[in-house]
């Protein structure tokens, strides 16, 4: 028998490269941030604040001009009707508002309605007599002056019972921090007398163990 020599078998592997389906998309960079913007702080202006102007405050300017120009305007005289018209024309440079606050104020002067109950002529500016000061006018001035007088005391009695509310409670407050006080040297007391009491030491005899029967 002859025997074959087999020949070796040389297996060659290949290289496998997978290739992916699809490319994948390219992620667009994401931009930075904006840089945040500081807030500039506002400068303290060191230059004075300017006065608040108010009617009061015209008004005080328009009482005083007329006070030196006008005798009648000084003393509180009655005034002539249609006075508001007449001011509004003299003061060009002040509103309406400010001379309708002027007059109201001037004619509830108590000079001024005791002086329009007094006389029966009204005066314009320059003194001359003017209007007459009728009866109705009269009546609501006495009515004016009634209301003014009740309004004070009405005032008189608010402030009053705000004192007196004031006052008690005061003594409230004062008899409610008496007893806090006296109540927390009560526990203070307390607290010290258990800290000084001796405790109880128990004895030999009761140690010892009991005999057995």
């Amino acid at each position: 028998m002859i025997e074959k020599k087999r020949g070796k078998l040389t297996l060659k592997r290949r290289k496998l490269t997978l290739k992916p389906r699809g490319t994948p998309a390219k992620k667009k960079p994401t931009p930075p941030p904006p840089p945040k913007k500081k807030k500039k702080k506002k400068k303290k202006s060191t230059e004075p604040a300017l006065p608040v102007i108010t009617k009061k405050t015209k008004a005080d300017e328009m009482h005083a001009k007329l006070s030196e120009r006008s005798e009648v305007w000084r003393t509180y005289l009655p005034l002539k009707l249609g006075m508001k018209q007449i001011l509004v024309t003299a003061f060009p440079e002040y509103s309406k508002a400010s001379v309708q606050y002027l007059i109201e104020r001037h004619a509830l002067m108590p000079e001024y309605l005791d002086n329009v109950l007094k006389y029966d002529i009204r005066f314009d500016l320059d003194g001359k007599e003017a209007d007459e000061v009728v009866e109705k006018h009269k009546d609501y001035t006495e009515k004016t002056i009634t209301k003014l007088a009740n309004k004070v005391i009405e005032d008189e009695e608010l402030r009053f019972k705000q004192v007196q509310d004031a006052i008690e409670q005061k003594k409230t407050d004062k008899a409610e921090a008496e007893v806090k006080v006296i109540e927390e040297a009560k526990v203070v007391k307390e607290d010290s007398v258990i800290e000084k009491t001796p405790k109880k030491k128990m004895s030999r005899l009761s140690l010892k163990r009991r005999p057995k029967k």
